[in-house]
């Protein structure tokens, strides 16, 4: 991993749960989807969500993915990076 990027202070302080949520709703899978993904209800999912948004400063899904994805672009990454990059500075 590429450890001179550094992630926006908005990023800093999420969860693992919240990382790997997020990470879904990035692909573009539904609440339903990430729930079976990660066997969890899909109520539990949307918590995730509501905390993701409050703790970016965000109010949608299509805004909390615009913000991941600017700072990302031109940094091929997998999930296991991602989830590094993101839990590391947690």
């Amino acid at each position: 991993m590429n450890t001179e990027m550094q992630l926006p202070d908005l990023f800093t302080n999420l969860t693992e749960c919240e990382i790997k949520v997020l990470w879904c709703v990035i692909q573009g899978i539904t609440n339903k989807e990430i729930s079976k993904q990660l066997f969890i209800s899909v109520g539990t999912v949307k918590f995730h969500l509501s905390s993701l948004y409050k703790k970016t400063k965000t109010k949608t899904r299509t805004e909390l993915t615009q913000k991941v994805l600017l700072f990302l672009i031109n940094k091929p990454l997998n999930f296991e990076m991602f989830f590094h990059l993101f839990y590391n500075n947690y």
